[in-house]
């Protein structure tokens, strides 16, 4: 069942709740992939990418954008980042660099899952980044993660290429995805 939700761009008073959420519902990312992790090394991860130190610049930075879902309580079950200073790294960059926009990371409370909150976060980005003049988006998702990669491909997302770490490295592999959007 949805969640009656509103999206709105995320406040600096929003970075607490941002950092709770990134914290319980990133693990989950590699658990869906079958990535072990050990606990010492999965909080050095979460303390190193989703502390207040990191997600306050992220909210300030003039080429980032952040959405919140708030719920009729004004509590924020989710969000997205989304990136628009970097076209896309792979072999995909095709045309004006600036047609490209990354979205970082996509998170929902795990108690809230399955409510219509990252298909309603994702629509909302999409449109942000069209405003912005992106015609094109791309992600990357964990090799294995078919939660992520399902919602993605719904979107009409396509994998197009995937990293290729050796195993020695001991990084797991990504799906890059994108998404063409048509210019209205």
């Amino acid at each position: 069942m949805d969640l009656p939700i509103c999206i709105e761009a995320a406040q600096l008073g929003d970075a607490p709740a941002i950092v709770k959420i990134a914290r319980k519902a990133a693990p989950l990312q590699y658990e869906n992939a079958g990535i072990p992790m050990a606990e010492s090394q999965l909080e050095e991860t979460l303390l190193s990418a989703w502390s207040l130190g990191v997600v306050k610049p992220i909210l300030m930075h003039p080429k980032k954008h952040t959405l919140v879902a708030k719920d009729h309580h004004n509590h924020i079950p989710g969000f997205c980042t989304v990136s628009f200073e970097e076209a896309c790294p792979f072999n995909l960059a095709m045309g004006n660099d600036k047609e490209w926009a990354s979205i970082d990371a996509l998170y929902v409370d795990p108690t809230a899952h399955r409510r219509g909150i990252r298909s309603s976060l994702l629509e909302a980005v999409e449109l942000v980044a069209k405003q912005r003049g992106c015609l094109k988006i791309w992600l990357t998702v964990l090799e294995g993660n078919e939660a992520a990669l399902n919602l993605y491909e719904k979107r009409r997302y396509v994998v197009v290429e995937s990293t290729d770490f050796p195993p020695e490295f001991g990084i797991p592999n990504d799906y890059i995805m994108v998404k063409y959007s048509e210019a209205e």
